[in-house]
C-alpha cells in the first residue's frame, strides 16, 4: 500500500489498548510530552524543531477528523473521529456546520 493511499491515524481496535479512545489518550500524552521541552528548560534549534513537529502532527491529524484541544490545566485531549465531544468542539471553533 503506497503512504498516499494509508490513513495518517487508524486505530487498529485488536486489543492491547489499541481501540481508539486509548489511542487518544496516548497521542494526548505525546503532545504534553512534546509541549514540556520549551525554551524555558532547553536552548536551542529543537524547540523549534519540537514545535514543528507537534504542529505537524496535529494538523494531519485534525485533517483526518481527530479533535485536539486542550483544557484545565493546559491539559491536553484527543478525541477520536466523529466523537460526539469532538465534534461539539469543532463547531464551537466554527470548523464544522
Amino acid at each position: 500500500m503506497s503512504q498516499e493511499k494509508q490513513p495518517f491515524c487508524e486505530p487498529l481496535n485488536a486489543g492491547l489498548a489499541s481501540e481508539p479512545q486509548a489511542v487518544g489518550r496516548r497521542l494526548a500524552e505525546l503532545f504534553m510530552a512534546l509541549d514540556r521541552v520549551n525554551n524555558w528548560i532547553v536552548r536551542g534549534r529543537i524547540t523549534d524543531a519540537l514545535w514543528e513537529f507537534r504542529t505537524k502532527l496535529r494538523l494531519d491529524l485534525e485533517a483526518e477528523g481527530w479533535t485536539v484541544c486542550y483544557g484545565d490545566y493546559n491539559r491536553c485531549r484527543v478525541y477520536v473521529p466523529g466523537s460526539k465531544t469532538g465534534k461539539r468542539i469543532r463547531k464551537a471553533r466554527g470548523e464544522l456546520r
